[in-house]
């Protein structure tokens, strides 16, 4: 998909209360050292997720074994452009490029073809698995210790709102 249609289909039209809003950034001048280390404290919190088994047992179809739509939690991507609340100039062509006017990021025997790195913080922490057996001790830690990491994320991503700007033209 081109940048331009991205933006102006997807990113910047006015979204629906329960849709996710992306605030395109620039880092300010004078603040590019302090974005920098936030980026990369970013960066590597989402790591934390590359090895975690969700259990999510995606089908051969792109279901879960938790639900009935054939996207399973992924299946309101592309009307909330991959529920990422923030995006840096630079990285538009980027997310463009992998975005799906009909699908969003989710693909088909795939699920989501977004590196970890690019994915938000809503994708990278969602586990349904604790909803289903919350007596279990296992899943009471599990659910506790991912809900933490979320937490660095957020405050992570509102340290680094701090240090950006809102390009003119794009809004919340």
């Amino acid at each position: 998909m081109k940048k331009e249609v991205f933006l102006n289909d997807y990113v910047t039209p006015k979204r629906k209360a329960n849709q996710t809003c992306v605030s395109i950034l620039e880092i300010k001048k004078g603040h590019e050292p302090q974005a920098s280390y936030l980026l990369e404290k970013y960066q590597t919190i989402k790591g934390l997720f590359m090895n975690i088994d969700f259990e999510c047992n995606i089908k051969p179809n792109g279901s879960c074994k938790n639900h009935s739509t054939n996207k399973c939690c992924c299946y309101d991507c592309k009307n909330n452009i991959g529920y990422i609340h923030i995006m840096l100039k630079n990285q538009i062509p980027l997310y463009a490029k992998h975005f799906n006017g009909r699908t969003g990021f989710w693909r088909k025997n795939k699920g989501c073809i977004l590196p970890h790195h690019m994915r938000s913080t809503t994708c990278l922490t969602h586990h349904c698995n604790h909803y289903y057996d919350d007596n279990s001790s296992k899943n009471q830690h599990f659910s506790k210790g991912v809900m933490f990491i979320r937490q660095l994320l957020n405050d992570t991503r509102k340290e680094l709102r701090e240090c950006c700007d809102r390009v003119k033209g794009y809004w919340e």
